[in-house]
C-alpha cells in the first residue's frame, strides 16, 4: 500500500520495467497492477536530469481514475490510426474482427469473405506485445488519469511510492 499526500490509499503494487533506451543517468520505470486484475492501472517514471539540483529526481505519476470499454468500431479506428490493422493481418467487417480474408472474382462480380474471428484475449495479447501496458489498453479502454509531476531528493520520492531505483 501506498499513502499519497492527501490521504489517498492505493490498493496496488508497483512492478518494475527494463529494457528502455534513455539519455537520462537514472531513468526508473514502473507499472502500476491491483490484485485480481492483470489490467495495468497506472504508471511511474523516475528520471535524473543535469537542470535539477544535485541529488534530487524528477516523477511522473499517472493513475487511472476511470476507465470504460470502447466499441469495436472505435477500436477499430484507434488499429487504423496507429497502422496496426495492416501490421497484424487482421480485418474488420460488421463488428468483428478477423485473422483472414477471402476474395473470390468471378465474371466481373468480386465476393469478399472472412473467416477466423480473432477473439478478445487475442487481439489484446497482439497488442500488448507492440505497446507498454498502459498504452495497450488505452487502445481498448477509454481512461481519465490523474497525472503529478514531482521532484525530491531520490529518498523522498522512493518512500512516496514505495519503490527502489536502485536495488
Amino acid at each position: 500500500m501506498e499513502e499519497e499526500d492527501e490521504g489517498t490509499t492505493l490498493q496496488g503494487n508497483w512492478k518494475r520495467k527494463y529494457g528502455y533506451v534513455s539519455e537520462f543517468d537514472i531513468d526508473a520505470r514502473w507499472v502500476l497492477y491491483y490484485p485480481n486484475d492483470d489490467r495495468p492501472h497506472g504508471s511511474l517514471r523516475i528520471v535524473s536530469h543535469p537542470d535539477l539540483p544535485p541529488g534530487h529526481l524528477k516523477s511522473f505519476v499517472s493513475i487511472v481514475t476511470k476507465r470504460w470499454n470502447k466499441t469495436n468500431d472505435e477500436v477499430n479506428k484507434t488499429l487504423e490510426t496507429y497502422g496496426l490493422m495492416n501490421d497484424n493481418d487482421l480485418y474488420y467487417y460488421n463488428g468483428v474482427f478477423y485473422k483472414t480474408k477471402f476474395i473470390d472474382e468471378n465474371d466481373k462480380t468480386i465476393k469478399v469473405s472472412f473467416a477466423d474471428p480473432i477473439s478478445e484475449e487475442e487481439r489484446k495479447q497482439l497488442l500488448c506485445n507492440v505497446f507498454d501496458e498502459l498504452d495497450a489498453y488505452t487502445l481498448f479502454e477509454h481512461i481519465e488519469t490523474w497525472d503529478v509531476e514531482t521532484m525530491d531528493k531520490i529518498r523522498v520520492i522512493e518512500k512516496m511510492y514505495n519503490v527502489k531505483i536502485f536495488e
